[in-house]
């Protein structure tokens, strides 16, 4: 972006070239048991899915609940 002509520098670009910067990953390490989210993405774009089981993600060490599209209300949209 540049106002009048000088560079404006992104408000977090400092954080960012330092590694002062927090991401999400960083605060697992500093919350050892936060509860977090992990998206599982089919590894197909165009397949039909014609089944799915969240029982073998259940059984894994850590693993508290599993969301599909059947648990968010409204249009898949």
């Amino acid at each position: 972006m540049k106002i009048v002509g000088q560079a404006v520098p992104h408000e977090s670009a400092r954080g960012h070239v330092t590694g002062e910067a927090l991401y999400t990953d960083d605060l697992l390490t500093r919350f050892p048991h936060l509860l977090h989210a992990w998206p599982v993405l089919a590894p197909y774009a165009h397949a039909q899915l014609i089944k799915l089981d969240t029982t073998p993600a259940l059984a894994q060490p850590g693993v508290c609940a599993t969301l599909t599209a059947s648990d968010v209300p409204g249009e898949g949209d």
